[in-house]
């Protein structure tokens, strides 16, 4: 059996209301992307994105041209980090439902399930340290989660 390319795909490239309350309006990963910087020898930083540039998954000829990209770099379909914390409450989830409401990028997919609370522990805001907040606890509601809506 041949193994297959499949490429994660990060849907923190577009707003959302919780990420503004915790880091500012309009924070996206783009901030941290810009904000990054060079940690020991030869570590370029930042990376200035190519080909798509600053790109904000609202648009749905960003996320056609995402996948063109993809198969001409030879991967074989994108594998969507998907943050569901149980009892219908999902995050960062508009890209993912596009592709399921209008079957575009007609392209491979699965769903990679980020089974964490998320929380603000790894941030800063201003170069500050913020005081831990929970923003969104993961729960396990049961076998009730579990029924897919069509």
């Amino acid at each position: 059996m041949k193994a297959r390319v499949i490429a994660y795909y990060l849907p923190q490239f577009h707003p959302i209301p919780e990420n503004d309350k915790y880091w500012g309006k309009g924070f996206t990963e783009w901030r941290n992307v810009g904000n990054a910087k060079p940690l020991f020898k030869g570590h370029v930083q930042p990376r200035v994105p190519a080909d798509l540039g600053y790109y904000d998954l609202r648009i749905p000829e960003v996320r056609e041209q995402q996948a063109e990209l993809a198969q001409e770099a030879g991967i074989e379909g994108f594998c969507y980090w998907h943050y569901w914390f149980g009892n219908g409450k999902q995050l960062l989830e508009m890209p993912f439902n596009e592709v399921l409401r209008t079957g575009k990028p007609d392209f491979p997919f699965c769903l990679g399930w980020a089974n964490h609370h998320w929380t603000n522990k790894t941030w800063t805001v201003g170069g500050t340290f913020q005081k831990d907040a929970m923003i969104m606890e993961q729960t396990y509601p049961g076998m009730e989660e579990r029924r897919v809506e069509k």
